[in-house]
């Protein structure tokens, strides 16, 4: 294998663990329990998911953020999950 084909694949392989590197802290941005994402798990949260309480995908009050733990229904899981990780 000759240099330009090693740095070809240098810069192939440094290129894709940098994009890894972006989607694993894009994805770690914000607790899934942050249902309106400014950085903080308070009140503003937890009347997010009660405003969407009870409901599920083609509901109109269904909100996919306030579905904290992800599966498909918004319910008291969901409040407990927030009301753990709460910071006052």
């Amino acid at each position: 294998m000759n240099k330009k084909a090693i740095g070809a694949i240098s810069l192939a392989l440094v290129v894709s663990l940098l994009a890894l590197g972006s989607a694993v802290i894009l994805a770690r941005a914000f607790l899934p329990e942050d249902v309106n994402q400014d950085g903080t798990v308070d009140m503003k949260d937890v009347s997010a998911v009660v405003a969407a309480f009870n409901s599920s995908p083609g509901s109109t009050r269904y909100n996919p953020l306030a579905d904290v733990n992800g599966d498909g229904r918004i319910d008291m899981r969901d409040i407990v999950q927030i009301v753990i990780a709460f910071s006052p």
